[in-house]
């Protein structure tokens, strides 16, 4: 498992070197040869392709992104590495960021903690390079959120899936693998094999990749607003929102006009009722016009995940 599939980025396995991370601007004085300056672009929007099922159903994928930052990565040769292994450990720029992924037929309905996307080249169908992100991130399976179901096995057990994202300018490309234990589910092997098969693949080459605007509103599970925006709300606050089915509503004066993110992010996390925080990202809106209107926050996956249909904001 790991390593790159998807637009030949040239990264080191898992554990091959050793990073260093430090927080990181246009202005930080850096060596790098490549430059950054547009990958914060790359995470903007929401971005959409057509996503090819392994069972040959498609459907419509749709990834956005929260709570990003920069890092600088110092990286150097983890020295218990092997001399006959051969790796390039380059200082690269790093964005991480909160994801969420969905599907239209309800196979995806994730979040996507702490992503990173590394900033690199990378060549495509012969062409390029071209700068752009790159990332690979795992979902365990007691945290997957969407109806998504391996094909049937008695021999394998499906253990997580891991996600694998590339952002150039224009282009969405990733795939998804399913991580399956080489014996049944609930046997207690610790030696037993770990498995991959690919579960789907999702491919857009053109600037309709990225919606001309992000939601306004999004959902997303996390314990708290921390690296996400402001919290808004506090204890006692649901009456200040309108229930309608498993979605809440409510009206939402805000900073419009140029937003890369969503304004509005709702965090949710288990309890019973079901924990809910509403944090601002306005402050990443340079614009700042004057906009209002109602929002819906779609709590289904929270409701589904925690057995509750009940809610309470805390603090």
């Amino acid at each position: 498992m790991g390593g790159p599939a998807i637009g030949d980025f040239d990264e080191p396995p898992e554990g091959a070197c050793l990073e260093t991370l430090s927080p990181y601007d246009r202005t930080s004085p850096t060596d790098l040869d490549v430059s950054w300056s547009r990958a914060p672009e790359l995470l903007a929007l929401d971005h959409h392709a057509p996503i090819a099922w392994a069972d040959g159903t498609r459907s419509e994928v749709t990834l956005s992104f929260v709570g990003v930052s920069a890092y600088y990565v110092e990286s150097t040769r983890n020295p218990d590495l092997p001399l006959e292994v051969t790796v390039n450990c380059e200082n690269h720029v790093r964005l991480i960021a909160t994801g969420r992924l969905t599907s239209a037929d309800g196979r995806l309905d994730e979040t996507l903690p702490e992503v990173s996307m590394n900033v690199g080249t990378a060549t495509l169908s012969g062409q390029g390079p071209y700068p752009g992100l790159h990332g690979v991130t795992t979902l365990e399976r007691g945290h997957l959120r969407g109806s998504y179901a391996p094909a049937t096995s008695d021999e394998h057990c499906l253990s997580a899936l891991e996600f694998e994202v590339a952002l150039l300018l224009g282009t969405f490309v990733g795939s998804i693998r399913e991580v399956l234990g080489s014996e049944p589910c609930g046997t207690q092997d610790s030696d037993q094999a770990v498995l991959g098969r690919v579960a789907a693949t999702w491919e857009c080459l053109d600037d309709g990749c990225a919606s001309n605007r992000p939601q306004t509103a999004l959902v997303v599970e996390a314990e708290s607003c921390e690296g996400i925006g402001t919290q808004l709300t506090g204890l006692g606050e649901e009456s200040s929102f309108t229930r309608s089915g498993d979605a809440l509503v409510r009206r939402e004066d805000y900073g419009c006009g140029c937003e890369l993110y969503a304004s509005f992010v709702m965090a949710w996390s288990f309890g019973s009722p079901v924990e809910l925080r509403l944090c601002s990202h306005e402050s990443r809106n340079a614009c700042l016009a004057a906009c209002f209107g109602e929002q819906t926050y779609d709590l289904s996956a929270a409701f589904r995940a925690t057995g509750s249909m009940e809610f309470r904001f805390v603090e």
